[in-house]
């Protein structure tokens, strides 16, 4: 077991970030049990002291090790600025027909329907450029109450699945809770996949964290969605059908009272 540098979609930790894990093939479940004891929501504040010095831990990490295929990480000027460009050319043919007088608000050949075709593209143009990028990565949330014994409960239950010999191990890269419940007395947990845009393994990974945890996720998105203003609800994967699947299988139970889109 050893402290490490974890790169994910949206942000990159350094070695030095206070509470992150990185879990190896031969990291054992006595590590694990000892970091979890010290590194749990319910004794993890939102600041860290460095050298004397208070520095902000949003979060607590745990991270496998990655393979060779795996190039995710901060994302690069040239990716922010193709994303945007993308997002844009979305907002110009929404106003353009949104303007177009020729158009029904609703029925064939409508407003409605020449938007969604525009959402349409706007997600495949998406997808294209986060592989060109290789930004693919892509996040389960679970939103957990802020109670000691359920919050901590969800964060052991999902950090074991995810460590060498659990049942998404392999599957879910990434792990990360929030030190602080600033969602309605939640805490939401992000369990992290290598490629947002493979459907199976993004419902295989749900799958086998629903198996190893029997919590059910809230939502899916794609980290390339974190970089636009485009509703998440318009470009966020099917969650009902990844749900659905996963669950012909496995019983589950939801943490929280509502489902939510990130």
């Amino acid at each position: 077991m050893s402290d490490g540098k974890i790169e994910e979609g949206d942000f990159a930790v350094t070695a030095a970030t206070p509470r992150s894990l990185l879990l190896t093939d031969s990291t054992t479940t006595e590590e694990v049990d000892d970091w979890l004891a010290r590194n749990l929501p319910s004794n993890a504040s939102a600041t860290f002291e460095v050298d004397g010095k208070p520095v902000p831990t949003p979060w607590i990490w745990v991270q496998t090790q990655k393979s060779g295929d795996e190039a995710d990480g901060a994302p690069t000027e040239a990716f922010l600025k193709e994303v945007a460009a993308i997002e844009e050319s979305l907002s110009k043919d929404c106003q353009a027909i949104a303007d177009d007088a020729s158009l029904p608000v609703n029925g064939k050949n409508s407003k409605a329907k020449a938007r969604a075709a525009k959402h349409v593209e706007t997600v495949e143009a998406l997808a294209t450029t986060a592989k060109k990028h290789k930004m693919t990565s892509g996040k389960w949330l679970f939103y957990a109450p802020e109670a000691e014994d359920v919050c901590d409960s969800a964060w052991r239950k999902i950090v074991t699945a995810i460590a060498p010999g659990g049942p998404a191990h392999g599957l879910i890269r990434t792990a990360k809770i929030a030190t602080d419940g600033n969602l309605g007395n939640q805490r939401v947990i992000c369990a992290y996949v290598n490629n947002s845009f493979e459907q199976d393994k993004v419902t295989e990974a749900l799958r086998q964290l629903i198996r190893g945890t029997g919590l059910k996720p809230n939502s899916f998105k794609a980290d390339v969605y974190t970089c636009v203003a485009v509703p998440a609800a318009r470009l966020t994967l099917q969650l009902r059908r990844h749900r659905l699947e996963a669950r012909q299988q496995v019983p589950v139970h939801s943490l929280s009272v509502h489902d939510r889109d990130c």
